[in-house]
């Protein structure tokens, strides 16, 4: 089975998977409209919903979907690493550290 991400927005430096993911998995990437724009390998496990990364991003950076700035990354993030609370800090809501460490503990990541 193909391994597919969306990318909404050319903007965007992440994309959803759209089937669950294996590490060392080859992802395309396709848009809004359905063309493939990029490869990505799968730097580790991802369930459908998850985002990857498109490329190299550094400690306080914007991760940008839809365009639009989702949040700051915390660490930093590989191309084709899982890009979740793990390593970025989310601008919708704000979760207390010891939450995410139990989150993060439940999903294996």
């Amino acid at each position: 089975m193909e391994k597919k991400a969306l990318k909404m927005n050319d903007k965007d430096n992440v994309a959803t998977v759209l089937t669950d993911v294996k590490e060392g998995d080859t992802v395309s990437i396709v848009s809004s409209t359905g063309s493939l724009v990029d490869d990505v390998i799968a730097k580790q496990d991802m369930t459908f919903g998850f985002k990857v990364s498109l490329e190299d991003i550094s400690k306080d950076e914007k991760i940008i979907k839809y365009g639009a700035n989702i949040g700051i990354s915390y660490r930093q993030i590989a191309r084709g690493d899982l890009v979740h609370i793990q390593n970025i800090k989310s601008n919708r809501i704000s979760i207390p550290q010891e939450r995410i460490d139990t989150m993060i503990k439940d999903l294996g990541i």
